[in-house]
């Protein structure tokens, strides 16, 4: 039962038992008072409402009734029976003149009727006798008349009220009456029909309609709209709604019956609706009387009701207070400190005052002990935190220092790098060639180094993340055991793998990271083997669905390492002796990156070794199987360069010979393109454009993203190499407004960054402001060749030799 479970505190508690037993009664008479008023008085002011609707549709009944006494006296008159039921072909004109004054004078006798604009009888002879506020009968408007006599007609000598219509007498002031018309008849002979002889028009005045009804008692928001058949309102309370048409639906409420009432909301307020018809002309006569005003009398017993009740509520509120004050306070004053310790304002709160020798007491002197032992906890983690802010703030510190110690580093080698490939294309002797390959070789070495810093840094940073991709187990493998095969040619030791049957072909997952991993065991065990061989062995550890996790084993018969340096071989910058270093080189962070790496891949690394026998590494890393037939377009072997990952050493440096596209491989379209280069340090400028101009390309040189700018918009280039950090603008910046300009006046340059910003993101960077493709340096000839063919595919087909 959850409402067992309902809190309510002690105070509300005193308070519901005091309502219950004193506030709930009252309530509940005054609610019974407050219903029965509400009846009454709504059916009362509903039965006034109805009365005075009804009052209001006999006086306009009395003014129909007078009109129409009108109309009959006109229609009883001997002279203008004479004159309608004569035929006009045989009055001349002075007799028809004569008519016209003395029906002139008849009719001008009724023209003192209050709000009477004109009387205008037309004959069957098309004759015309008018009097009223104009004497001008020339214009008619012939449209208003056709539909006067329409109705007159089908009314058949009954007097029709039209309500609202034009004016036939285009020259009166009054362009809109109120418009009743009758249909004139004689009797030929006894036992004949009537035969139709003229047609009698009276125009009424609106603003004397208005002006009675406006004398009508209407309390304030009451209104009254009078309407013709036609849905038109003659009459309105408010004047601008004269003229407008009622909807269909709400017409056909008011017509159901002669008399009645309803509530409608009107405009979102709820209104009393009461109407009458009248049964001369059909007209309604409709009040709107909201029922916030019929109901005001209400308002005096409600707020009677409600003093009566909040007085009670006070007291009862002073009485509980002041009972509550020994016990419902300090239980509040505890909660209110909890709350704000929850809120972290613990310095905020303080011990409160023990005021009685009770359980509130006790209550009381625990929360106090509690709060003194929190602070002091609550020190400590300040502290612990201060601390864990510094360590975080050196971290940073040194992740920027990385980063620009790569940015530094990495310019001046990609002109070491490029600058030893070039002097081992011209003509060397033996002796200089083995210089240039060793100086190549140290330069390959320190550039591992920086990588392999780069990535502990990463990794320590959490910022490295792994790929998924589709590859092939065994070729990765063979490519590892040539790529090694060239450390082996000075010792006496062989190279071997062994793949179990059940491994599958094709894997999902970081091939480029494996290969890394692989890469710093093979070569750990070559370098500590001088003897005997090293062995890889691939078996399946686990299989789970799709997912399937390998155990991968690299032996060596190497110089073993000592058991108690077995437990820290994994941690960075350490190796198993201080001597080891000094004997074979090395930073000690190979193994610590690869057990970072295998635990991005699920997995994990332990170490076997005895000393003078030999070292077994394992790993095991969790991948996706992937169908066996998949395209070899889609395997990444080898691996392709990813955001901020360093393409993996090869035993030939950067610019080795095999590495090298000789300027004979050229195509003659290689040679008809243009490069605009944007870098700012000289040596890195000679490197791209000798290795540029020897594959068959020309190259613009320019210093700064100002420059390149200014270039582009002088001359034509097929593509851009753009360094990132150069002054004056770099080429973020540039690129930028580049791609604006091309917006405006079309086309599109490809721009390739060629920078040393090579760390996570940079590559992202550089793709969202607009460039196309991405280096990073020192570069490899090849894989800058092959970002270049990428945008000109009929290059890439004359390098290799395509029709």
């Amino acid at each position: 039962m959850r409402f067992l479970h309902l809190r309510i505190e002690l105070l509300w508690k005193f308070i519901l038992f005091i309502a219950l037993i004193s506030v709930a009664p009252l309530l509940a008479m005054g609610w019974a008072s407050y219903q029965a008023s509400r009846y009454a008085i709504e059916s009362q002011a509903g039965r006034y409402t109805q009365e005075l609707t009804i009052q209001q549709r006999s006086y306009l009944d009395l003014l129909h009734q007078e009109i129409e006494s009108l109309m009959a006296n006109l229609a009883s008159v001997d002279d203008i029976k004479q004159v309608v039921s004569r035929d006009p072909v045989v009055i001349d004109r002075f007799t028809r003149l004569a008519t016209q004054a003395r029906i002139g004078y008849i009719l001008s006798g009724y023209t003192n009727l209050r709000g009477l604009v004109s009387i205008d009888i037309f004959t069957a002879g098309g004759e015309q006798y008018h009097v009223g506020d104009t004497l001008d009968v020339q214009g008619l408007r012939e449209d208003a008349l056709g539909r006067i006599k329409e109705a007159a007609e089908k009314a058949q000598g009954a007097t029709v009220w039209l309500g609202i219509e034009d004016n036939i007498n285009s020259a009166s002031k009054e362009s809109k009456v109120v418009v009743a018309a009758r249909q004139l008849n004689v009797i030929p002979g006894l036992g004949a029909g009537l035969r139709p002889t003229g047609l009698l028009i009276i125009n009424y005045d609106l603003d004397s309609l208005r002006a009675h009804f406006a004398r009508a008692n209407h309390a304030d928001g009451v209104s009254m709209v009078i309407v013709d058949p036609s849905r038109r309102v003659v009459h309105a309370t408010d004047r601008t709604h004269v003229g407008s048409v009622l909807s269909a639906e709400f017409y056909k409420r008011l017509t159901a019956i002669a008399d009645g009432s309803f509530v409608e909301t009107i405009d979102g307020q709820a209104t009393f609706v009461s109407f009458s018809r009248s049964s001369m002309s059909d007209w309604l006569i409709v009040s709107f009387t909201p029922m916030d005003v019929l109901m005001a009398p209400m308002s005096h017993i409600f707020y009677a009701t409600t003093f009566l009740l909040l007085a009670s509520l006070s007291l009862v509120g002073f009485g509980t207070l002041f009972v509550s004050n020994s016990v419902v306070s300090p239980i509040n004053q505890i909660i209110r400190g909890f709350q704000r310790i929850q809120r972290g304002e613990l310095a905020s709160v303080k011990p409160l005052q023990v005021r009685s020798n009770d359980e509130i007491g006790d209550l009381t002197q625990w929360f106090n002990t509690f709060l003194i032992s929190l602070a002091e906890k609550q020190q400590a983690e300040t502290e612990l935190i201060a601390a864990k802010e510094v360590a975080e703030a050196a971290n940073r510190a040194k992740s920027e220092f990385l980063a620009n110690m790569s940015h530094e580093i990495r310019t001046p080698m990609n002109g070491i790098i490029g600058m030893l490939h070039l002097v081992k294309e011209t003509e060397l002797t033996a002796e200089q060639r083995d210089y240039l390959t060793t100086a190549s070789n140290s330069a390959e070495s320190l550039l591992l180094l920086l990588n392999d810093i780069l990535d502990f840094s990463k990794i320590e940073a959490g910022k490295l993340d792994l790929a998924s991709q589709p590859f092939a187990i065994r070729p990765l493998v063979d490519g590892l055991i040539k790529a090694h095969a060239v450390m082996t040619t000075t010792k006496a030791i062989s190279l071997s793998a062994d793949i179990a049957a059940n491994v599958p072909a094709n894997l999902y997952g970081d091939e480029l990271r494996l290969r890394q991993i692989l890469t710093n065991l093979f070569g750990n065990a070559i370098k500590f083997t001088s003897q005997g061989g090293v062995t890889l062995t691939i078996s399946v550890d686990e299989v789970n669905g799709d997912q399937i996790t390998l155990l991968f084993r690299v032996a060596d018969t190497g110089v073993g390492i000592e058991p108690q340096k077995l437990a820290a071989i994994f941690d960075a910058f350490v190796q198993a002796d201080a001597s080891t270093t000094r004997r074979f080189g090395g930073t000690g962070l190979g193994l610590t990156i690869s057990a970072r790496l295998v635990d991005l891949m699920g997995g994990r690394i332990w170490v076997e070794s005895e000393v003078g026998r030999g070292s077994t590494f394992y790993f095991t890393a969790a991948f996706i199987k992937a169908p066996d037939d998949l395209p070899a377009t889609l395997m990444t072997h080898p691996p392709s360069v990813e955001t901020g990952k360093e393409p993996l050493p090869e035993p030939s440096n950067a610019f080795s010979d095999n590495n090298i596209r000789h300027s004979e491989e050229s195509s003659s379209e290689s040679a008809a393109l243009h490069i605009l280069l944007a870098e700012d340090n000289v040596v890195n400028q000679k490197v791209a454009v000798r290795l540029l101009e020897k594959h068959g390309f020309r190259v613009t040189v320019v210093a700064n993203g100002v420059e390149a700018l200014d270039a582009l918009s002088r001359e034509t280039y097929d593509l851009v190499l753009m360094d990132i950090q150069m002054p004056l603008m770099d080429g973020l910046e540039a690129v930028q407004r580049l791609r604006q300009r091309e917006q405006t006046g079309g086309g599109h340059i490809p721009v390739i960054a060629m920078t040393a910003h090579a760390m996570q993101g940079d590559r992202e960077r550089c793709l969202e402001a607009g460039m196309d493709g991405y280096v990073s340096k020192p570069f490899k000839v090849d894989i800058l060749l092959a970002e270049i063919d990428a945008f000109f595919p009929e290059i890439r087909r004359g390098r290799a030799g395509m029709p």
